[in-house]
C-alpha cells in the first residue's frame, strides 16, 4: 500500500492512462487460486437440503417455489393426464386393429386361396374359404366380393366367371352370384363325387407297399372322403378292388390276409358281404 503523497499521485496518473479508476484497487498478476472440492458434509447438505429430502424431489421446472402440498397435487393433476392420454391412445389403436384386423392376401402370394379349372370339385371348398376371408377382412359389399373371387381363380375361369350374368348385373346379390357358380359344376351340385377324381387319386399312389406309410396314410385319408360320395355309383367290392389295385402284390396279399383274420370271408357271416 503506498501512504505517501508523491506514491498516491504516481498512483492516480498510472490510472489516468490506463483509463481505471484510481479508488479500485491495482491487478494482480497472481494466479487464480483453484477451485477447492466441497467436503462430504456440504455436498450431502446440497443434495438433500435442509431437513434431509432431496433438494428437487418436489420442485417444478419454470415455477416458483411452492409448498409441498401444492407440489404433490401439481403432480398428481399431471399424471392423471399424462394416463387418460395413454388411455385414449392405446383404445384409437385397438379400434383401428379390430377394424383392419385381416386383410385379404394378395392373389400372387403363396398363402392366398387358389382355385383351378383342373380341380372342379374344389369349388365348394374354395368359395367357403373365400366367404370365410371376406367376413374377417370386413369385406360386405355384393359388388367388392364378385370382383375379388374371380380374381384368385386362373385366367380361363376368371374370364367365364365373368360371363355370368350375375356377375354384371347389379341388382344380383354375392349370394345369388355363388348360387349359378356352384350350379355350373355338377360334380358339387350331385353332391355323389367324382369318378374321376378317384382314379387321380389311385393313379397318385400307385404301387405302395410296406415301407410307403406316409404314403399309403394319404391314400385312405383321399380314397374315403371321395369313395363315401361315389356309394350309389360303386358297390363296396369294386371300391375294395380298386383300392387293393393301388398296392403292390405282396403288401395287397397281407392286406387281405389281415381283412380275412378279422372279418372272415363274406361268404361265412352275412353280415361281412360287402367286407
Amino acid at each position: 500500500t503506498v501512504t505517501t503523497s508523491t506514491g498516491k499521485l504516481q498512483q492516480a496518473k498510472i490510472f489516468a492512462k490506463k483509463g481505471s479508476n484510481p479508488k479500485e484497487p491495482l491487478a494482480t498478476t497472481s494466479r487464480k487460486p483453484k477451485p477447492v472440492a466441497p467436503t462430504r458434509e456440504a455436498h450431502k447438505t446440497r443434495s438433500l437440503g435442509k431437513e434431509g429430502v432431496p433438494a428437487n424431489l418436489f420442485e417444478l421446472p419454470d415455477h416458483p417455489r411452492v409448498s409441498s402440498s401444492k407440489r404433490l397435487t401439481t403432480q398428481l393433476q399431471h399424471s392423471t393426464r399424462k394416463q387418460k392420454l395413454t388411455t385414449q391412445s392405446n383404445q384409437t389403436m385397438a379400434d383401428n386393429t379390430n377394424r383392419n384386423e385381416i386383410r385379404l392376401p394378395l392373389p400372387s402370394t403363396r398363402d392366398a386361396p387358389r382355385f383351378s379349372s383342373k380341380e372342379p370339385d374344389e369349388v365348394g371348398q374354395f368359395i367357403e374359404r373365400m366367404e370365410h376371408l371376406f367376413v374377417l377382412s370386413g369385406l360386405t359389399g355384393n359388388k367388392e366380393r364378385k370382383e375379388r373371387l374371380v380374381k384368385y381363380a386362373d385366367a380361363q375361369t376368371e374370364e367365364e366367371w365373368k360371363e355370368l350374368p350375375t356377375f354384371s348385373d347389379q341388382a344380383k346379390t354375392w349370394e345369388e352370384f355363388k348360387e349359378e357358380i356352384l350350379y355350373s359344376y355338377p360334380a358339387y351340385r350331385s353332391k355323389t363325387g367324382s369318378v374321376a377324381a378317384l382314379d387321380k387319386i389311385c393313379r397318385e399312389h400307385a404301387r405302395l407297399g410296406r415301407s410307403h406309410s406316409e404314403e399309403v396314410h394319404s391314400l385312405v385319408r383321399k380314397f374315403r372322403a371321395q369313395s363315401s360320395k361315389l356309394k350309389s355309383v360303386y358297390g363296396n367290392g369294386a371300391l375294395v378292388e380298386k383300392f387293393l389295385a393301388c398296392l403292390i402284390l405282396p403288401f395287397r396279399e397281407a392286406v387281405l390276409a389281415r381283412a380275412l383274420q378279422l372279418y372272415g370271408h363274406h361268404t361265412d357271416r352275412k353280415r361281412h358281404r360287402d367286407n
